[in-house]
């Protein structure tokens, strides 16, 4: 990807994108899983096992169309995806 200006990588802001979620990964505050089309935002340290919904250890970040590929970038302090459906 190249990067336009004004670029941060999320784990400059605090994000840590983990990828697809699994029920045997440990997940702290602001990791972001994938899960059914949704990209998940962890809301609290130690969400072992916790499969992400609306509740005290997961919100929704990104509510996704049923793909699996949601690049993430900040550019001028916004959130911005690009989002493609595999």
């Amino acid at each position: 990807m190249i990067e336009p200006t004004g670029y941060t990588a999320l784990d400059l802001i605090g994000f840590t994108d983990k990828g697809d979620y699994s029920s045997s990964e440990l997940y702290v505050k602001n990791d972001l899983v994938m899960h059914d089309g949704t990209k998940w935002r962890c809301k609290i340290d130690d969400t072992t096992g916790q499969t992400p919904a609306e509740n005290t250890y997961w919100t929704k970040f990104i509510e996704g169309g049923g793909g699996t590929n949601v690049p993430l970038s900040v550019v001028n302090g916004k959130v911005c995806i690009t989002y493609e459906t595999t």
